[in-house]
């Protein structure tokens, strides 16, 4: 740990109250700092990201230009680009959480500008943090090299978990944008023939993809099962924290995580999980207490929801155990002050 000299900044694109796990992880990561003595400035920039515009850059030079000597900077890795040209790059740590031209739904042209402009920046940062094993191969395949290279896990926060019933509606909840990466027309789909009792609670901001947002609701509406769905949006922190007290299963099919900080509030939360075989998932939650199917397999993730379902009490309980094992957020300031050049 350091001594807390000099301030750290920490810069996000937008809000860092969003509540989509990358904003989640900046925001617990100032807290935690600044619980370990350390002075921190969170930057909220304006503009459009990931693919800056004027106004992006201009708020990103006035943050370099406010950098006092022994301050550090630590930049969210979706407001990285906006520093391109900025020669306080050569002493930030960029922390990235999945890499940007993995996102799904990009088209080719798209996915090809964003890598260069990704590894041009990242060549020229200080320090790179990824938040999962999983994605430091992606690091080092966009030219970091791993001497400039470590992991901070997410921390999590032990949540009290509702005592349930074997007869109660077993409550399944998502937590995520509504995004095509996350894929929530593939668990509408799954769902129109699961059996048993059952309702499904999405929470998560719809504004990032409207067009995708509302497919999502049209999907539930002709889904045959609507009754049992909603889609809710964004919530304040004690509404999320109640919904996964209140659930006994959480699913989420994305197609891509570079960790997937919701799985393992989940697994934080004793909620075993249902989710796609992709990026980080298969790492971040053990098999013991979750049940993967093929991304984009609906019959799969049916059959995967069915039996988790079916062994809800035993995956609960492994769930509880891998949620206890989880670092904190203290541990992942720990690791992050540490490393910062």
């Amino acid at each position: 740990m350091r001594d807390g000299g000099g301030t750290v900044w920490i810069v996000v694109p937008g809000p860092i109250t969003q509540t989509t796990g990358g904003y989640r992880y900046m925001a617990q990561l100032a807290r935690a700092m600044a619980a370990a003595g350390q002075t921190i400035r969170v930057a909220e920039l304006p503009g459009r990201f990931p693919d800056p515009d004027a106004e992006a850059v201009a708020a990103a030079r006035a943050v370099a230009n406010s950098l006092a000597p022994g301050d550090h900077l630590v930049i969210d890795g979706l407001a990285a680009l906006a520093f391109a040209a900025e020669p306080a790059l050569a002493r930030a740590l960029v922390l990235l959480h999945h890499p940007l031209h993995l996102e799904t739904g990009l088209s080719a042209a798209a996915a090809r500008s964003l890598r260069a402009a990704e590894q041009g920046v990242l060549s020229h940062a200080a320090r790179v943090v990824v938040t999962s094993p999983a994605t430091r191969p992606d690091a080092v395949a966009l030219g970091v090299s791993p001497d400039r290279l470590t992991v901070a896990l997410p921390g999590t926060d032990r949540l009290r978990r509702a005592k349930l019933r074997r007869r109660d509606t077993a409550l399944l909840l998502t937590v995520a944008t509504v995004t095509p990466r996350k894929d929530h027309l593939t668990l509408i789909r799954a769902l129109q023939r699961l059996p048993g009792r059952w309702r499904w609670l999405a929470l998560g901001s719809d504004c990032r993809d409207p067009a995708y947002a509302r497919a999502v609701r049209a999907a539930v509406r002709t889904s045959g099962v609507a009754r049992r769905c909603r889609v809710a949006g964004e919530v304040a922190p004690a509404g999320l924290a109640l919904a996964y007290r209140r659930a006994a299963l959480f699913v989420l099919p994305s197609r891509h995580e570079g960790y997937g900080m919701a799985f393992a509030e989940a697994l934080a939360a004793g909620l075993p999980v249902v989710a796609a075989r992709a990026g980080a998932v298969p790492t971040t939650v053990p098999a013991s207490a979750s049940r993967l199917a093929r991304p984009g397999d609906a019959k799969g993730l049916r059959r995967a929801l069915t039996d988790a379902l079916r062994h809800r009490r035993r995956l609960t309980i492994a769930a509880h155990h891998a949620g206890q094992a989880l670092p904190d957020w203290s541990d992942t300031a720990r690791t992050v002050l540490g490393f910062l050049p």
